[in-house]
């Protein structure tokens, strides 16, 4: 009958065809999200070995250097040494090279699979508080982000942090939901184990702290008691670094002992907000004061100097804080050292990639205003993040951690057009053949033809 539309006749162009295919394949995905889970995974871990396996075995960057001479100290000698850097990261290439041997391709590839699990839990957190879509589109775009494949060939602590954070938000949401004790319990057990490895998330604790006040629903003691607990197991978790070094650098030390020295790097006279201060770059007077004094007496002159510059010059202070708070959020790197990653392509591919991002995902905050109450522990406490890394110095690599959730809000817009394309193609699609039909049967039955 003429009535009767064969879908397997439509004619559509290329581009349509190929619409409808991804159409298919999402339908696919959506209905089986094991499978969904597999094919993010295996995406984002074969890109980032496939990276892994044309880069040089070596160490460019100053501070990868320094984590693996730790965890070269940790497997020969038993020690630590001292502690001016955080000890998550010596700690996680430790536990590779016991377990693997020393091979920094073992470490590499670790990282990789950490990776390509953050784009799971990415993946999760989308699907948990956007939908399926934006889930999926936030897991293949974090899969093909330039930085976070970058990040797993260096040994900075970028994906051990990354992996953590994005499980943390889970948890956070999970708790804020049902109020169950077991997600404070890890909750805080993640906020310890995410401090040991980069201190800087303290800066968003209080986020954290009054975000799932508002949210839980619970009386007055039932939501003291339940962040109580997150704080509790916090401290547990921190309580052996912290006690174990304050003992012995004979001052408290939550983490690490260089808080002053970072304190000066950012404050100083010398500083101009962007490029910090090498080693060979400290004022003789300042080398002076420092020479034959212990870590311990250098760290507290290192306090004293960017106090006295802070108090001195409040108006210098504000602005370099406003120079550091732009700079950690600039589309492309600017780095103290160069090597075969600060080329002008590079720079090239951050902007067309992170700064693309970026914009949509202002957009995508935008356009989630009405549920912001809901999502806000999202953008709040990444931008405390990054006031706290303000204060002392700000670069690309520390603005990495929060990059996941910039592609998350951003994902926001692109599934909402994928969207509109898929309908567009498959509706234009039975618009043409009901047209085509239609005119058949005109030809055929009417009594004007």
């Amino acid at each position: 009958m003429c009535l009767k539309i064969n879908y397997s006749n439509w004619k559509m162009t290329k581009k349509r065809k190929i619409l409808l295919k991804f159409k298919t394949i999402f339908d696919y995905l959506k209905n089986n999200k094991i499978q969904a889970f597999l094919f993010v995974f295996l995406l984002s871990l074969s890109i980032r070995l496939l990276y892994v396996a044309f880069i040089p075995s070596k160490l460019v960057w100053y501070d990868e250097i320094k984590y693996n001479e730790k965890a070269e100290n940790l497997l020969k000698n038993g020690t630590y040494g001292s502690v001016e850097f955080a000890p998550g990261e010596p700690f996680f290439i430790f536990g590779i090279y016991k377990l693997f041997g020393e091979s920094i391709i073992a470490v590499r590839i670790a990282e990789a699979l950490l990776g390509a699990l953050s784009c799971i839990f990415l993946f999760i957190l989308g699907n948990y508080l956007f939908s399926f879509g934006v889930g999926l589109t936030s897991a293949v775009i974090m899969s093909f982000y330039p930085f976070y494949i970058f990040s797993v060939g260096t040994l900075f602590p970028i994906v051990l942090f990354l992996f953590f954070l994005l499980i943390l938000f889970i948890f956070l949401y999970k708790m804020a939901e049902t109020g169950q004790w077991g997600y404070s319990l890890v909750s805080g057990i993640l906020m310890g184990i995410e401090t040991l490895v980069i201190p800087t998330i303290i800066f968003m604790f209080h986020v954290f702290f009054l975000w799932l006040y508002i949210m839980l629903k619970k009386t007055f003691l039932g939501k003291i008691g339940l962040l109580l607990l997150v704080f509790l197991a916090f401290g547990m978790t921190v309580f052996p670094w912290s006690y174990s070094n304050t003992k012995k650098m004979g001052k408290f030390i939550l983490v690490t002992s260089e808080s002053g020295h970072a304190l000066w790097q950012g404050n100083n006279e010398y500083f101009d907000g962007f490029s910090r201060l090498g080693p060979n770059d400290i004022p003789p007077e300042l080398v002076q004061l420092l020479k034959g004094k212990s870590i311990n007496e250098q760290d507290q002159i290192y306090r004293k100097e960017a106090i006295k510059f802070i108090t001195s010059h409040p108006k210098k202070f504000i602005i370099l804080y406003i120079k550091k708070f732009i700079n950690f959020w600039r589309i492309y790197p600017k780095t103290i050292s160069h090597n075969q990653y600060t080329s002008p392509r590079n720079k090239m591919i951050s902007i067309f990639s992170y700064g693309i991002l970026l914009f949509l995902s202002l957009i995508g905050l935008w356009q989630t205003r009405n549920r912001f109450m809901y999502l806000s522990v999202i953008p709040l406490s990444s931008l405390f993040f990054a006031m706290g890394y303000s204060l002392f110095l700000t670069s690309t690599r520390y603005r990495l951690p929060i990059d996941a959730f910039i592609i998350l809000f951003a994902s926001v817009i692109i599934a909402q057009l994928a969207g509109s394309l898929f309908k567009g193609a498959n509706g234009e699609s039975m618009r043409s053949e009901e047209r085509r039909v239609g005119k058949e049967c005109r030809s055929r039955w009417s009594p004007y033809h």
